[in-house]
């Protein structure tokens, strides 16, 4: 398998520092190395992606449902008056009077 340098290899820093540092491994043993970091990557994703709903990172999911569902109504929103001609009290003057 030939290899070919690009000019933008320098732009991904930990890439390009990984690859001087494995220049002059057997290729029988980096694809060994890479079937195995795969490996780990694969399981420390899955494992974070499981760990999200016991933690506080649950936030990232619930925030939006929460906006989404959110009531518009400030707190204590008092209802308008249906009939104001006849209304025998205006405002609040008991507790299950209020939204």
């Amino acid at each position: 398998m030939t290899w070919q340098f690009t000019p933008w290899e320098v732009w991904s820093f930990v890439g390009w520092t990984l690859a001087k540092a494995f220049a002059g491994v057997n290729p029988v043993t980096a694809k060994i190395m890479h079937k195995f970091t795969w490996w780990i990557h694969t399981f420390l994703a899955l494992g974070f992606i499981a760990y999200i709903p016991y933690s506080r990172l649950m936030h990232i999911i619930t925030t939006s449902a929460n906006h989404f569902m959110q009531n518009m109504k400030p707190v204590g929103t008092i209802e308008p008056i249906r009939d104001f001609e006849n209304a025998e009290s205006f405002g609040v003057g008991q507790l299950g009077e209020f939204t």
